[in-house]
């Protein structure tokens, strides 16, 4: 039941975003980070990059994407199933501490946009497992996968750290968790850690900390107030609940009772589960830190299962009923959205503008484009090319580009894109001999013909003359 589950969930997840013109944005930004290389980028770790450039290179640009994201969900739910099935050892429940993961929006219908976030979706769950087999098995290479997705969790987005420090609490303040940190199997588990992290740590120095700088800049925008210690704290959980409103709801319906019988199992995954939230909400409680909705992505993997373990639940065919429904009203409303919906992201005619700009570059291959990231990396990503794919210079900004070289895209030329004139004109800054081209209309197009004009203003630089 569990593998037609997945079979399923994944099929529909990989094909129907295919209703799209167009790639998502943080996917397309993955792409071109994996491509232009490096262990880091300006916002984030490489991980999500690395994998997002792979799969591009296999598949087709969209599918290629829409595949990576649920493979990514579908690893995810195989380790929350193994580790349901090590605790539950109730194959209905084992089931549905999966099931109800589709009441979550991160796991569906937000899930096609392959970011960072949805990345973590796998990585967590398979941290967590290997942890617990670390502690309540003892197995010496479980020490050593929990080491490497711990590792490749802080590879992906920093935010992991909080499923980290989870596991270092639990490892200090509890028996079975105080066994492990005191055992010889640490050791291997701290090596493999350090065996994958140290590279991006060397990338980081040599940077500046480029990406720390990035997203303290994201938590600390806002003016300080005392009142930002209690207002952020509730805008985030209340987003939160926004994207578990269908867990939440399906739960109510069954009828929680608080379990009488409470292993140390059970303490486990209640600990695994509540933790990182607890940790995720301190900053803002503590300092007045704006929290991003998105930050709480990888928060709810093992929600179901903790509510199998903290309470006495029955799956109940009203609780049958309400979840599908709920499903359905996603599928029909995400359809809804991309086919009827005018949205210059999903309808951009990002292979118009990526064909029209090759043939205005001419015959030579076309190495670098830059300026808007959207706009550039829509034209990396639907290049014509064939393998000889453009790097792509965000904002004309080296700060924003720790892997590439400015003096390459001089050297070499290339178009640079922008959404006016007077954004064009910053990022030709140092290209005082660019020519700036009359503005050019793209149709932003749905399914009823209803349409939208959208303005790009291009600048080419051409190579320079090697004397």
């Amino acid at each position: 039941m569990f593998l037609a589950f997945l079979f399923t969930h994944m099929t529909i997840w990989t094909f129907l975003p295919l209703l799209r013109q167009n790639a998502p944005l943080d996917s397309i930004e993955a792409i071109l980070w994996g491509y232009n290389g490096g262990w880091g980028f300006d916002k984030h770790p490489p991980l999500s990059g690395w994998l997002a450039d792979w799969s591009y290179q296999i598949l087709p640009p969209d599918l290629s994407i829409y595949l990576l994201s649920q493979i990514v969900i579908g690893f995810g739910f195989f380790f929350i199933w193994k580790l349901a099935k090590k605790v539950l050892q109730n194959p209905q429940k084992e089931f549905w501490s999966v099931l109800l993961l589709e009441g979550v929006l991160s796991y569906s219908f937000f899930s096609p946009e392959f970011n960072v976030n949805i990345l973590l979706l796998g990585l967590v769950p398979a941290l967590f497992y290997f942890f617990y087999e670390s502690i309540f098995e003892r197995k010496t290479y479980s020490a050593i996968l929990f080491g490497i997705f711990c590792a490749l969790a802080m590879l992906t987005k920093y935010i992991a750290g909080v499923f980290l420090v989870a596991c270092l609490f639990y490892m200090i303040f509890t028996k079975k968790g105080r066994g492990f940190l005191f055992s010889w199997r640490i050791i291997p588990a701290g090596i493999a850690f350090l065996g994958l992290f140290i590279p991006h740590f060397i990338w980081m120095i040599n940077t500046d900390f480029i990406t720390i700088t990035y997203a303290m800049n994201r938590a600390t925008k806002d003016a300080y107030s005392i009142l930002n210690h209690i207002k952020y704290p509730i805008i985030f959980f209340v987003g939160q609940i926004g994207t578990v409103f269908g867990l939440l709801l399906t739960i109510f319906t069954m009828k929680p009772k608080r379990q009488k019988y409470f292993s140390e199992e059970h303490r486990f995954i209640v600990w695994m589960t509540l933790a990182p939230l607890v940790l995720t909400l301190l900053p803002a409680i503590l300092f007045g830190m704006k929290l991003k909705t998105m930050w709480g992505v990888p928060l709810f993997g093992l929600f179901p299962l903790f509510f199998f373990t903290y309470f006495n639940i029955q799956i109940t065919k009203t609780s049958k009923w309400f979840l599908s429904i709920f499903i359905t009203l996603v599928l029909v409303s995400y359809i809804g959205i991309t086919l009827f919906h005018i949205s210059k992201r999903s309808h951009f005619p990002g292979r118009e503008l990526a064909e029209n700009n090759y043939k205005l570059w001419g015959k030579e291959p076309l190495l670098f484009v830059g300026g808007d990231m959207w706009l550039a990396g829509n034209v990396a990503m639907y290049h014509p090319q064939g393998t000889l794919r453009p790097k792509t210079f965000v904002e004309m900004n080296p700060n924003k580009n720790p892997n590439l070289d400015l003096n390459d895209f001089k050297t070499n030329g290339g178009i640079i894109f922008a959404f006016s004139k007077k954004e064009l004109e910053t990022y030709l800054k140092d290209f005082p001999n660019a020519k700036i081209l009359p503005p050019e209309e793209y149709l932003v197009k749905n399914i009823l013909a209803e349409t939208k004009t959208q303005t790009i203003w291009i600048g080419i630089a051409k190579p320079k003359k090697v004397d």
